[in-house]
């Protein structure tokens, strides 16, 4: 994972959210973008990416701060990709079982802005 440029997000657990711009994987010159969640346990640290970018209709670029609601959902926008190639704004839920899922929330297209600043929670 590389370029997190914005920071992190802190939810009411402790747990500690964030987006690299690169990484992960995809069809975009070294990934797509990654959102992650650090977890401290004991005084260490682990990180686990929640959602790589594919660079399709999921996005790509996610390089702003999440936000996390309080039942755990994540939040942010990808500038680049989307079904018409100018970003999309996602939610990103923890399942039943554990794994991480991707809703896209909007679609950004010509008649409307490209997304530019962070979503406030």
């Amino acid at each position: 994972m590389r370029r997190a440029v914005q920071g992190v997000t802190l939810d009411r657990e402790g747990n500690l959210y964030g987006t690299a711009v690169t990484g992960g994987s995809g069809s975009c010159e070294g990934g797509c973008g990654v959102v992650y969640k650090l977890t401290n346990s004991g005084g260490i640290w682990s990180q686990r990416v929640i959602h790589a970018f594919a660079g399709g209709n999921d996005g790509s670029g996610p390089g702003a701060r999440v936000t996390v609601d309080r039942s755990g959902n994540v939040y942010g926008m990808a500038p680049t990709g989307g079904a018409h190639g100018l970003g999309t704004i996602y939610k990103i839920f923890q399942g039943p079982s554990g794994g991480w899922s991707l809703k896209v929330i909007t679609l950004f297209t010509a008649a409307r802005m490209e997304p530019q600043a962070r979503l406030e929670g």
